[in-house]
């Protein structure tokens, strides 16, 4: 089964984030006029979470702070973040929930509010809806182990730091580093119980698809058997992409198309444990092609947008070097 979860009741009063809101409004202009959704099973439009939903997600005190914040702050931008952060939530738990509950597939045009702890903002986080989700399945369906796969140019360090001592959640992660949070290293592995479930695989700024691609397919097969999870949520960002203004990647639509392939056939369609793909990141004027390519993969439609264009980087004796030191920190305390 196949689903697709967005939303049409998100509020643009975000700031500099509206480009989000209107990447989602291309996206799904795009693909109902090519009928792409109508290959789905069901599609869902949704709308926010009453905010006392979303204590799973926060501490007491932080949900405290925020929700007195959201109730009394007279700060349009601020409330209208939450509000549509609230919808996001609300999405990755529905998209979660339908795949889950029909060894499905769901693709959420939203989420992936990964700066967000549970007792913290981070970045232009509040909410993780990733979190949220994960401990509602938890409370409702007893649900044990998780892979989180983040591909987000930047490391999902509120979701690390709310799971780092959480031995049934495992957590992959490739990343651009010498950016934002500035953390991620290939020994940020977990604490107490929890370590060496989790993965973080750092790549030098200009880093082009094809030596993405080798470190993807190097760590993730792996790492995938080790974490023989019941559920993976895919944070599918696509702010890697060589024209994002806030990463430092070099990977074209056909890399990232690749990409996410890659994910859905090692996931879905080879191993068939359910699948959340979350829209993520993405800062550029190419980010809402990158989803409707993913979108249509998953509907087993055609690539509909190509990038051949041929970039070059000046780091692949850096990104060999590091590989290799990854490899052996990988294969000698996570293969012992």
């Amino acid at each position: 089964m196949k689903f697709f979860v967005y939303s049409t009741r998100y509020s643009k009063e975000i700031g500099d984030l509206r480009s989000i809101i209107e990447d989602y409004e291309k996206t799904l202009e795009y693909i109902f006029k090519k009928s792409i959704v109508s290959l789905y099973n069901k599609s869902f439009d949704v709308g926010p979470l009453e905010l006392d939903s979303v204590k799973l997600a926060c501490s007491k005190k932080y949900f405290s702070r925020i929700s007195q914040e959201y109730r009394n702050r007279q700060d349009n931008i601020f409330r209208a973040h939450i509000y549509d952060e609230l919808i996001g939530c609300n999405g990755t738990k529905r998209a979660t929930e339908l795949a889950f509950m029909s060894k499905g597939i769901a693709y959420h045009l939203g989420g992936g509010y990964h700066h967000a702890a549970k007792f913290r903002e981070g970045g232009f986080d509040y909410l993780n809806d990733i979190v949220y989700a994960v401990e509602f399945m938890r409370k409702k369906y007893n649900l044990r182990r998780v892979l989180i796969i983040d591909l987000d140019v930047h490391f999902p360090d509120g979701t690390y730091d709310t799971y780092v001592r959480d031995p049934n959640i495992y957590q992959f992660s490739i990343h651009g580093w010498n950016i934002f949070p500035g953390r991620g290293w290939i020994t940020d592995i977990g604490a107490g119980e929890a370590r060496f479930t989790k993965l973080n695989i750092p790549l030098p700024s200009g880093t082009t698809g094809d030596l993405y691609l080798e470190a993807l397919e190097e760590f993730l097969p792996l790492f995938f058997r080790i974490a023989n999870p019941e559920l993976v949520i895919y944070q599918a960002g696509c702010d890697v992409l060589h024209n994002d203004r806030l990463g430092n990647l070099k990977l074209t639509l056909d890399d990232v198309y690749r990409r996410d392939r890659y994910i859905y056939d090692t996931v879905y369609k080879n191993n068939k444990i359910p699948l959340v793909i979350l829209a993520g990141g993405g800062y550029s004027e190419n980010t809402y092609k990158a989803r409707i390519n993913t979108i249509s993969l998953i509907a087993q439609e055609r690539i509909m947008f190509e990038e051949k264009i041929q970039l070059t980087s000046n780091v692949e004796d850096k990104f060999r070097k590091w590989i290799s030191q990854f490899k052996n920190f990988f294969y000698t305390h996570y293969l012992k």
